[in-house]
């Protein structure tokens, strides 16, 4: 027992320094990041599609039988390998997305980046221990939207998001016009 919790532990420490280095990785050179997330998926991609293509002609083999058919269909786990390439296809669409709405409305990585940094404290008020009133409904009780990290969520009406995000929603704004929004202020 003890040897499976200094496991996990080395597991959940691994997984912490992991993502640190991609955060840092993501600050010094975003657009190289993106592209071999990109080049990973598609490699991924590649061989889950490959391994299914020789499943199904394994399927096909006349002289397999019947049970060594199915069981080559069993090992191969087509069903969850197609929902894998599902989930990847999103993944890679996404990021796509994400470079043409950088590249198409002449944003860059600086301005995007300038706008996450942007203090939520010069938008609206908060107090020393990181809530505000939340704009999006009209409970002005209690603070409720917590502002630390970056991140923010309202604990009332459940709105959660980062700085470009709540500019979107409070001034109705599109993705552009809220990062210039922000990149022009500060």
């Amino acid at each position: 027992m003890e040897k499976e919790i200094s496991v996990q532990g080395w597991k959940r420490k691994w997984e912490k320094l992991e993502r640190e280095f991609i955060d840092e990785e993501q600050e010094r050179n975003p657009v190289a990041l993106r592209e071999m997330r990109l080049e990973y998926l598609i490699e991924r991609f590649a061989e889950l599609t490959a391994d299914i293509r020789l499943a199904q002609l394994r399927l096909k083999d006349p002289k397999a039988s019947k049970e060594e058919k199915l069981v080559g269909w069993y090992l191969s786990n087509i069903p969850a390998k197609e929902k894998e390439i599902n989930k990847i296809i999103s993944k890679i669409m996404l990021i796509l997305k994400y470079s043409e709405i950088v590249n198409e409305n002449s944003l860059t990585e600086e301005m995007i980046e300038e706008a996450r940094n942007y203090p939520i404290e010069n938008l609206i008020e908060v107090d020393r221990s990181g809530f505000a009133f939340c704009p999006f409904h009209n409970d002005r009780q209690h603070p409720n939207l917590y502002t630390r990290r970056g991140i923010f969520k309202c604990y009332a009406c459940g709105w959660r998001g980062n700085i470009i995000k709540f500019v979107m929603d409070r001034e109705h704004l599109s993705f552009t016009e809220a990062v210039k929004y922000l990149y022009h202020r500060s």
